[in-house]
């Protein structure tokens, strides 16, 4: 059961209890939903493949293994994001019940995304579906995070890279661990959490006076 009252912000706003809210800013795919199943799922059907969800990523599915070229990875990609089987996308275990709670807790919440377009109203729909009423920013395919993330205390992304573009930026930023992730070596000042319990647990963990960013 989630403590409610557990959370104090870093910058931000106070409440009349004298609580702080924290600014807490989310990455979508394979963080809030698990696109990498449904990848897999529609590889198999479309394309004859066998692929583990945890490994379903260009660096694995294309360079590595030569399983599809880039393009057919993209147009599958665009395909499980999109309008067309979009929707079907399932959440990640507890992150629609942990995103209310901290909603509860009157914290303000953005999901920032390389999505655009209509890859991004899909995205929306799905949050709004889930009883879920979030900002979303989209900054495109290949493009950095870090001009939608001024201002934000805490990040969660599920690519090593896209955290390491914003130190400097975002005080407290936070890696989805996936199996398509585990390889990297964590520069300093980005934690890898396994779930949302434990992104929650941590978020309560940044409030205390002593706190060490430490992967």
């Amino acid at each position: 059961m989630f403590n409610v009252n557990s959370i104090c912000q870093l910058s931000g706003v106070t409440s009349n209890k004298g609580d702080r809210y924290v600014r807490i800013a989310v990455d979508w795919d394979n963080v809030v939903v698990n696109t990498g199943k449904i990848k897999a799922e529609m590889a198999k059907r479309l394309f004859k493949i066998d692929v583990d969800p945890g490994f379903f990523k260009a660096e694995y599915v294309v360079d590595r293994d030569r399983l599809l070229t880039f393009e057919e990875y993209r147009k599958l990609t665009r395909l499980v994001s999109g309008p067309e089987l979009g929707y079907l996308v399932e959440p990640m275990e507890r992150a629609v019940e942990t995103i209310r709670v901290l909603q509860e807790e009157r914290h303000d919440l953005c999901v920032v995304t390389s999505r655009n377009g209509k890859f991004l109203r899909v995205a929306r729909n799905i949050a709004l579906q889930n009883g879920l009423s979030l900002d979303f920013r989209g900054t495109g395919y290949g493009k950095s995070k870090a001009p939608a993330l001024h201002g934000w205390d805490i990040f969660m992304d599920d690519d090593p890279e896209k955290l390491a573009d914003l130190d400097g930026i975002v005080p407290h930023r936070f890696l989805f661990s996936h199996p398509y992730n585990l390889r990297y070596a964590l520069p300093p000042g980005i934690i890898r959490v396994s779930s949302w319990r434990m992104f929650y647990d941590r978020i309560h963990a940044v409030r205390q006076p002593h706190f060490k960013q430490s992967a």
